[in-house]
């Protein structure tokens, strides 16, 4: 009678197959994941620029101190969260490439196949010259937007009540 609780132990071809498969599903998670934080990204810039147009329509923001509170204080609010979701998102493709990374190590792959910056140090070097990454300024250009929005909330806010109420002289 043979065991079925308990099979045996992946023969080395099959752990090798296996890992290979799961570093293909690792690499198209992460190919996913970075459309994902490149889209949101875009949407963010979308929304702040409709935010913008808005608050621009119809004369001269003091006349309607009310309405370009409101778009302010809604800017600055979607920055924030813009900021958060693209902060996870960038989370996630961090944990993406760990995994892609040790599932190259363990499949033992030459360096210049490897997608890793870590093991393909060489073509690291050769297409990606130093300076910023693109990935951190997107979260940089979040918290700067709501940095402005919430600059200029303060601004139409103090002068809205210095209007209303006149100088604190």
């Amino acid at each position: 009678m043979h065991d079925h609780s308990n099979p045996p132990p992946p023969t080395a071809q099959e752990l090798r197959k296996e890992l290979g498969e799961q570093l293909n599903r690792a690499a198209t998670l992460r190919g996913n994941q970075d459309q994902v934080c490149w889209r949101a990204f875009n949407a963010f810039w979308g929304t702040n620029s409709l935010l913008l147009v808005a608050m621009s329509q119809r004369g001269n923001a003091s006349d309607r101190p009310g309405f370009v509170a409101a778009v302010t204080l809604t800017g600055f609010i979607l920055s924030l969260s813009w900021w958060q979701i693209l902060r996870r998102t960038l989370g996630h493709l961090k944990r993406y490439d760990t995994i892609i990374e040790t599932l190259e190590r363990k499949l033992n792959l030459p360096t210049e196949v490897a997608f890793s910056d870590s093991i393909n140090v060489a073509d690291t070097a050769q297409f990606m010259p130093g300076g910023p990454r693109g990935r951190p300024i997107m979260l940089y250009c979040c918290l700067g937007s709501s940095l402005v929005w919430c600059i200029s909330y303060l601004l139409i806010t103090t002068r809205a009540f210095t209007n209303l109420f006149g100088s604190v002289d």
